[in-house]
């Protein structure tokens, strides 16, 4: 699973109680993404499989995350070394399929692809997951995609019902025509 955090940090306490600051958004991927600018591909999730420049075949395994071998991880520190500034998220659209897209400041832009079809099956809480939009800080509310679309409720027995998703923090620029502005 792939996962990233953006927005504003926010200070909380983690599960241990210990202060930690994360993102006023985070985003867990089990699917298929990518980050392209100007017709180029600039890293994708199958890169984790892949050994990084200058790392030979056989002194490579991409199970090994820690030490940071992957071409993944190598494209991920050049996308990421033209700042943070520049990763700040202008529009977010998704597909009636659930294809995520997200523009950056600086033209990249994030696309993940609900690439499954639904099954559903006995006993399966959360079938063919494709990623989750949630606030780490609060964890009140979750926007859940799953392989035939959002899920309308995914914690039916939430300690939290009546805590409302946020106000869509992003402007409604333009999108490619088969996308859709992403209200949660």
């Amino acid at each position: 699973m792939e996962m990233y955090q953006f927005g504003a940090r926010v200070a909380t306490t983690s599960f241990r109680g210990e202060p930690r600051e994360v993102g006023e958004f985070a985003l867990h991927l089990a699917c298929s993404w990518r980050t392209v600018s100007g017709g180029r591909l600039l890293v994708g999730s199958r890169d984790l499989w892949a050994p990084r420049t200058g790392v030979p075949d056989e002194e490579f395994d991409w199970t090994e995350i820690h030490k940071k071998s992957s071409r993944r991880d190598e494209m991920m520190e050049e996308f990421l070394a033209h700042g943070e500034p520049a990763h700040v998220v202008e529009a977010a659209g998704m597909s009636p399929l659930g294809d995520l897209h997200l523009a950056f400041a600086d033209g990249c832009n994030f696309e993940a692809f609900a690439e499954w079809g639904f099954v559903e099956m006995e006993g399966d809480d959360a079938p063919n997951e494709c990623r989750r939009l949630f606030s780490p800080a609060t964890n009140t509310w979750h926007l859940v995609v799953w392989a035939g679309g959002v899920v309308d409720d995914p914690f039916p027995d939430d300690p939290f019902p009546d805590d409302p998703l946020p106000d869509d923090p992003l402007p409604d620029d333009p999108l490619p025509d088969d996308h859709l502005p992403l209200k949660p």
